[in-house]
């Protein structure tokens, strides 16, 4: 894997951009400064050019300048680094007016992206810590990424209109599970139920299904996943010991017959550290991550209720999914988080408004139950790309020999199989020691081993043999298919 430092995106637009800058200072120069179009000396990228741009535009708007030659008399007394920078803008290629549009989206795209790294600097930072200003820098962050103008409601709903010709691409499933899409770039899913019903199994095989990508063997649940650019996987751990936390790490790893960790995984178990710390801490690996493996490919937090002092607080939940949305987004990752459901509800109510707020924002609400016998199902069916319901969804329980949770199908082939072995058991009963009845005699002797009339042993005996569980031989004898 290639371990080069990875340039920042505003760093890898920075050539273009200053192309672009000099074009458009070029065009003001031959046509005049039409194109402005809200759009700052300050925006370009580097510091001559800022000034090169800011003097253009005041000698030619201001002072009635309306030729190189005036242009440069006007700079006479300017550093040499910005009369430099006044020679280079027009030592290119003379542009068409038609391509000044193009040329300061270019300038837009590089001074977005510039803007997006000071904020997340930012947010990182101890100012992020202060809840107004983090609330602020969040707010300005999704901004950005959903590419709004704030000045104007127009331009807010221009870049929000359908548009016949233009067709947004498809998102790349993160993580699916029975080959459905269970998380995208830029969203949050919740995974929710009850204490001990297999939720932490269920984060340490998604990590494992990342490692295994398209191998065939290991079990990871279900779940499937691919991260061909060796992205960051971030694993927060709010709530086991440091014991618990490195035994469920590495059972993933075994999950996944890994005979190393990953180079781009990275757990913690921060159950020790505040809320405020913990939340501090996910903002500055994720930066961290970013730098060292080229991006985030996603976030688990096992434990989402531990960033979030009550989660009953209406204004402090809405704030954390708001900036775990807005994580999501700027760093084109999916967060995953794990929350409680609360004890005897049928409908899956999670804990508080936390529950509420990651309830109507989540791609994906992922439900787990646990039956008597130790069978936990997983099923979705409050998400937007995939419709799992219970009784197709994937079934796992606790293996001894594996000393972990493995697959046991579906909820629906595990009924099914309950049910055939039900049937067998009568069937056994109802012939005793006998290996063979005619039809009227195996009647009898139904109605007999389980008090049934006339009608209701026929109906038994009926389901049996569609059931394959009995099998009728060539002289018209029933007898058991496997005895």
């Amino acid at each position: 894997m290639n371990t080069a430092p990875t340039k920042a995106p505003h760093e890898r637009l920075l050539p273009g951009a200053e192309n672009a800058g000099r074009m458009v200072v070029h065009s003001w120069i031959l046509y005049g400064p039409k194109q402005v179009n809200h759009f700052e000396p300050n925006d370009f990228p580097t510091g001559p050019l800022q000034q090169v741009a800011g003097g253009v535009l005041a000698a030619m708007l201001d002072e009635g300048v309306s030729d190189l030659a005036g242009l440069s008399a006007y700079f006479a007394d300017a550093p040499d680094g910005t009369q430099k920078e006044l020679i280079e803008c027009t030592q290119g290629p003379a542009p068409q007016e038609k391509d000044c549009g193009p040329l300061i989206k270019k300038l837009q795209a590089y001074a977005t992206e510039s803007k997006r790294q000071h904020l997340i600097s930012e947010l990182v930072s101890p100012l992020g810590e202060e809840p107004e200003r983090r609330a602020k820098i969040i707010q300005q962050l999704a901004e950005l990424e959903a590419d709004v103008e704030p000045v104007t409601l127009p331009g807010q709903l221009a870049a929000r209109a359908f548009d016949f010709d233009q067709h947004p691409p498809k998102p790349v499933p993160l993580f699916q599970l029975c080959e459905m899409s269970l998380c995208t770039p830029g969203n949050i899913m919740n995974i929710q139920a009850l204490p001990k019903a297999g939720k932490s199994a269920v984060v340490e095989s998604m990590i494992a299904a990342v490692w295994v990508a398209n191998r065939i063997g290991p079990d990871t649940l279900g779940f499937t996943a691919e991260n061909p650019q060796g992205h960051a996987l971030i694993h927060f751990d709010t709530e086991q010991s440091r014991f618990d936390h490195d035994a469920l790490v590495r059972r993933a790893l075994r999950r996944a017959r890994a005979e190393e960790s990953p180079p781009w995984l990275v757990s913690y178990s921060v159950a020790d550290l505040d809320i405020c710390d913990r939340r501090r801490a996910l903002r500055h690996v994720m930066t961290k991550a970013k730098e060292d493996h080229g991006g985030v490919f996603a976030v688990m937090i096992d434990g989402i209720g531990d960033l979030c002092g009550d989660p009953n607080d209406s204004a402090e939940s809405f704030d954390l999914v708001h900036e775990l949305h807005a994580l999501a987004i700027t760093y084109d990752c999916t967060i995953v988080t794990v929350l409680h459901e609360n004890p005897g509800s049928e409908t899956g109510k999670t804990r508080g408004h936390l529950g509420s707020q990651l309830e109507r924002k989540a791609e994906t609400n992922l439900r787990l139950a646990k039956d008597t016998n130790g069978i936990t199902t997983i099923w979705a069916e409050r998400a937007r790309h995939c419709y799992l319901p219970k009784e197709q969804g994937p079934c796992f329980s606790w293996n001894d020999q594996d000393a972990m949770h493995t697959s046991c199908g579906t909820a629906r082939e595990i009924k099914s199989a309950a049910n055939r072995d039900k049937l067998e058991s009568d069937a056994a009963m109802a012939f005793g020691d006998t290996p063979s009845f005619s039809h009227s005699d195996l009647m009898e002797a139904v109605g007999h081993a389980f008090e049934l009339k006339e009608r209701a042993s026929k109906d038994r005996i009926r389901k049996w043999a569609i059931e394959g569980v009995i099998q009728k031989d060539s002289l018209g004898k029933y007898h058991l298919t496997n005895p």
